[in-house]
């Protein structure tokens, strides 16, 4: 059930916060008080789209905070996991913030939540009805939804595998789809890999080649530079009559006279040392590497070809040539799976034919549960039209075969004959208003009844009634509020009066601007509010007594 709903900086609200209880809890208050706007609200903090100019003027951002309790719902609590969501000690908050930039951002709970998640966990939590909102009662698609739902666990556990199924067969299908495709387009993809993969092989490419083969290419380019400088670097070290390796020699033998005399010098004869023997080290290194040098014009044209050969492979293959052994490699995969397709093409059209059959098996016994359903369905809201004062009326759930889908091979539509005498006929070709939402109740009733969501909000959805059939729907929103929370705006007292907690809001003035605010009333209050919704402006004590008369009798 909603416990708390915070509102902030929205419309012609500042800051507003309401906790809601068990039970049928009424919103009354004058025209243009803002109750619409407390319920927009909460459809606000459930997905609804918006605007920026919801965002109240002068504010950066409007948000909308909504606490439900779900300890008793595990159903809930479970599609919340398996969202990634959580709620802890059964307690779920969602969050929804619309800067004045047009910019809009949710959380569930301590997690960020994409819109369209925000509307799915709604649909589990509210159902939200309006005198011109009647998405779920007059749109078609959704009675399928509502009798799947009357029919309980199981038939909403038949829908689910019927779902699966066509899912899997439909999967089978696409598979099978994309491997036969023509016979001649298979030929063609089977010559192009074959090709690319040999082209590829024939080049024996092997991971760091290209780069041994750049480093060689320099060095034969360069081999002059490069024999005068390491032969001028052996002249400076060994040739000449002042060369580097004599003075290091004559030096450490200098050195180690005076090392004699003083101890103290024995480190620097030591990095003395160290240093003719690193010398002469490189020195024969240096000599090696000139014996080295051989200038090959043969084996450069060689290495060129070669990476001639590497940068045609990488421009149609990869950028690298790791790219073109791994484009091979899949080639390869590609080549197996269209070679063995002719084998695969058979298993694949024998698991969908038999995918196809148990698909066709479950929409057969879906069909059957739902036309079980239907009958249950019609005599139950049969009883809930009696209960708002349409006794003569017939409801009809009718069938229509359809192609088999995911959702079974039915469709569904809800038929009313309001008055003794009329066929059945589509709910939305009802015309009267008051009608409308008579059978909105006694459907929601009955739904209801089946545990579909906690919490029912119904926004002045009384519309075009009055007298006693407003008493019968109060009595019947009394009585719905046994199984679910109602929310109810109502500008009738008789629906008022059945409430078990009632909530006046009242647009006020303060620092110049319009101010919304609303609060429990009760006792004295409530029957003051009561007493105004019955009267008018001249309140007497004689409308005072009766309205304590009808909440000492529970609205009756």
């Amino acid at each position: 059930m909603l416990r708390t709903l915070a509102i902030r900086d929205l419309a012609i609200i500042d800051r507003l916060e309401v906790e809601f209880e068990n039970g049928l809890n009424a919103l009354t208050g004058e025209t243009g008080a803002g109750k619409s706007i407390i319920i927009g609200a909460l459809g606000l903090a459930l997905g609804d789209r918006t605007t920026p100019d919801i965002v109240r003027a002068g504010a950066s951002a409007a948000s909308v905070s909504a606490l439900f309790d779900v300890r008793t719902w595990p159903r809930i609590i479970e599609s919340l996991a398996a969202s990634g969501y959580t709620a802890p000690h059964g307690e779920l908050l969602i969050t929804r913030e619309v800067q004045n930039n047009g910019k809009s951002s949710a959380r569930v709970g301590d997690r960020p939540a994409p819109l369209s998640h925000l509307r799915d966990i709604a649909e589990s939590l509210v159902d939200m009805h309006s005198q011109h909102d009647h998405q779920t009662l007059l749109s078609v698609k959704r009675h399928i939804d509502l009798l799947d739902t009357w029919g309980g666990e199981e038939l909403l556990d038949l829908r689910g595998r019927t779902k699966e199924a066509w899912k899997e067969a439909l999967d089978t299908r696409n598979r099978l789809q994309r491997l036969v495709g023509t016979e001649q387009e298979r030929l063609r993809q089977l010559d192009l890999l074959r090709f690319q993969i040999q082209d590829i092989a024939s080049a024996d490419l092997r991971d760091g080649e290209e780069e041994d083969l750049n480093a060689e290419a320099i060095r034969l380019r360069n081999i002059t530079k490069l024999r005068d400088s390491v032969t001028g670097a052996l002249s400076y070290l060994q040739d000449r009559q002042d060369s580097a390796l004599d003075s290091l020699h004559f030096a450490s033998r200098s050195l180690e006279h005076a090392a004699n005399l003083d101890p103290a010098l024995a480190a620097s004869l030591d990095l003395l040392q160290s240093a003719r023997y690193d010398a002469e080290e490189a020195t024969r290194a240096l000599a090696d590497y000139v014996h080295t040098l051989d200038a090959d014009p043969m084996r450069l044209e060689s290495i060129q070809q070669r990476l001639g050969r590497i940068s045609d492979l990488k421009r149609k293959y990869g950028p690298t040539v790791s790219d073109v052994l791994l484009y091979a490699a899949r080639a390869q995969d590609e080549l197996d799976g269209l070679e063995g397709s002719d084998e695969d093409q058979v298993t694949l059209e024998q698991r969908y034919t038999t995918l196809r059959e148990i698909h066709e098996s479950l929409c057969a016994e879906l069909s059957f549960g739902r036309i079980t359903a239907a009958e249950r369905l019609e005599q139950r809201i049969g009883v809930e039209l009696k209960d708002v004062a349409l006794e003569h009326a017939v409801f009809r759930v009718a069938f229509e075969s359809t192609d088999p889908g995911p959702n079974g091979s039915d469709s569904v539509e809800f038929l009313i004959a309001p008055n003794r005498g009329e066929p059945p006929r589509p709910l939305a070709r009802i015309a009267s208003g008051g009608e409308i939402s008579r059978v909105m109740l006694a459907i929601k009733s009955a739904v209801a009844a089946a545990g579909s969501v906690p919490t029912l909000v119904f926004d002045e959805a009384d519309a075009g009634i009055g007298g006693r059939t407003a008493e019968a729907i109060g009595q019947k929103m009394r009585r719905l509020s046994a199984g679910a929370q109602v929310l109810c705006i109502t500008h009738l007292p008789q629906i008022a009066v059945a409430a078990h907690h009632q909530y006046a809001i009242e647009k006020n003035e303060a620092n110049g601007r319009s101010v919304v605010r609303i609060r429990r009333i009760e006792d004295e209050e409530r029957v003051d509010e009561l007493a105004r919704m019955i009267a008018g402006s001249v309140v007497t004590d004689a409308v005072r007594k009766h309205v304590r008369e009808l909440l000492a009798s529970g609205g009756a």
